[in-house]
């Protein structure tokens, strides 16, 4: 698994959408809401949702991170 650095990268320096930042804290918030979780998502948990979102878990993820930071 990459590391958030490593995964950041790849979606902004080299434009990859398919990417995901399994550990970004606002998106794993965002999941245990958005998906009724009564944890946090783990970074094992963030790829299986991640698959679901396939081919741009990015985009999805930009998304959901948003939604987490406005409803705070």
């Amino acid at each position: 698994m990459l590391k958030a650095a490593q995964q950041a990268f790849l979606i902004f320096a080299l434009d990859r959408p398919d990417v995901l930042i399994s550990g970004d804290l606002a998106l794993r918030h965002a999941v245990q809401r958005l998906y009724g979780l009564d944890h946090l998502a783990t970074e094992v948990e963030m790829e299986g949702v991640a698959e679901r979102w396939r081919p741009y878990p990015a985009s999805r993820s930009a998304l959901f991170a948003s939604e987490f930071e406005e409803r705070r």
